[in-house]
């Protein structure tokens, strides 16, 4: 059997309309997955791709048109075309498709595995550094947006590739069921590692609130340590500017009395300080 392999770009997916029905095509808009099977036995596939190496990128339109004698890829990434085009032109549509789903995320486990490298770098950044820097916060805050971002992603195609396995019962052969269940399991386990290192990356922002918050409280107490440092002057200042006839007005050192009272109480309370290690 003579099996046709096409790929076609965004602008021209109208060109589907003839085989996967106009309605179906203005469902697409309305949800971010679609996998809804066809009258002549084939299956249409839509989702939206996310380089999980770029993943704050906008999201790309991916639709996959399978019947039992032709196979239509509709998209104008890159990166799918050139996955696409390493596939046996003689290969059956179903194959295909379900190598396309394959090939787009096998290479994920090291996508992740450097954003787990680049979460701990921050962790040890926070652990090592003295004071916590805006840039650290920032790039906490865009781990997460990725992450989150990945995990949508995941979500989808997981969606997509467990509606196939129930819609294609009588479709596909064997070898192609167990393929495809195969790409199910991945995905459920990019998925898992996604979740794992959101909550990593959820610790680390505690971590960083934490070292936000330790530095706060030592400024502080530092501002506390001068105001009861300086409180007996306060005391003396007020003592003696009441309008009263005290007896150190008229005495000839009473101004070098109160020079050294204050420095004298200032020493003390330094020395308290220090001895009871509150700064």
């Amino acid at each position: 059997m003579y099996y046709m392999l096409n790929q076609l770009e965004l602008k021209d997916i109208n060109r589907l309309e003839g085989i996967v029905g106009k309605p179906i095509l203005s469902h697409r808009h309305s949800t971010r997955q679609v996998c809804i099977p066809l009258e002549n036995g084939g299956i249409f596939v839509a989702f939206h791709y996310c380089d999980i190496r770029k993943p704050l990128k906008n999201d790309e339109h991916v639709y996959i048109c399978a019947q039992p004698d032709k196979l239509y890829l509709v998209c104008d990434n890159k990166h799918i075309k050139e996955l696409f085009n390493t596939i046996e032109k003689d290969t059956p549509p179903y194959t295909a498709m379900i190598a396309i789903l394959s090939l787009i995320t096998e290479r994920d486990v090291e996508g992740l595995e450097k954003l787990e490298d680049s979460i701990t770098s921050l962790e040890d950044k926070l652990i090592t550094g003295k004071y916590p820097d805006r840039d650290t916060g920032n790039s906490i805050v865009r781990q997460r947006n990725s992450l989150l971002k990945i995990k949508r992603y995941y979500e989808q195609l997981g969606i997509v590739t467990s509606d196939m396995l129930a819609l294609t019962k009588d479709v596909l052969d064997p070898k192609q069921r167990a393929t495809l269940k195969s790409v199910d399991r991945r995905l459920d386990h990019l998925l898992a590692s996604t979740l794992t290192l959101r909550d990593y990356t959820t610790q680390v922002r505690e971590a960083y609130q934490a070292q936000i918050d330790i530095e706060q409280n030592q400024i502080m107490k530092i501002f506390t340590v001068i105001t009861a440092v300086f409180l007996p002057q306060s005391l003396i200042v007020g003592w003696y500017g009441m309008n009263f006839d005290m007896p150190e007005y008229l005495w000839q050192y009473g101004y070098v009395y109160v020079i050294i009272l204050s420095i004298v109480t200032l020493a003390i309370c330094i020395f308290i300080f220090k001895y009871k290690r509150w700064y």
